[in-house]
């Protein structure tokens, strides 16, 4: 039996939401930080709503999904509570490279040579990692 929609037809219709996807998993991932925060210093989520510039309302939103966290909200937090978010950009195929190294046997011997030995077939092109901070250290 054979389907009316071929593989790549279903891929090009779902490309449109894949951004949409991403940003919300952004967004989830930085409110689950948020949400150890408070609890680490004991915070509200009126107080944090506050410091965000938002509503109590909104706060709840966006820990629910429903909309996503803006760089200004974290701005507001950062200095409220005296915090730093750092950032950290990295190429998918160093990624995966560190995934896989973390699962292997091996340690600290690990290297280029002996990894593209255990994986032919995936290119090495490391990527420098960088910080970025957004808030108390920016000198503001």
């Amino acid at each position: 039996m054979s389907s009316k929609y071929s593989h790549d037809q279903v891929l090009q219709s779902i490309q449109p939401f894949r951004k949409k996807y991403k940003a919300i998993s952004l967004s989830t991932a930085i409110t689950m930080e948020l949400e150890d925060l408070m609890e680490q210093k004991g915070i509200s989520k009126k107080e944090l709503a506050a410091a965000a510039g938002v509503s109590p309302s909104y706060l709840s939103q966006v820990f629910s999904g429903d909309k996503l966290i803006n760089i200004s909200m974290l701005a507001g937090i950062s200095t409220e509570f005296n915090v730093v978010f750092r950032m950290e950009i990295q190429d998918k195929k160093s990624e995966e490279f560190l995934e896989k190294a973390g699962r292997m046997a091996v340690a600290p011997e690990l290297t280029k040579t002996t990894y593209m030995h255990r994986f032919p077939s995936t290119s090495f092109k490391p990527m420098p990692l960088y910080d970025h901070a957004i808030g108390a250290d920016c000198g503001d």
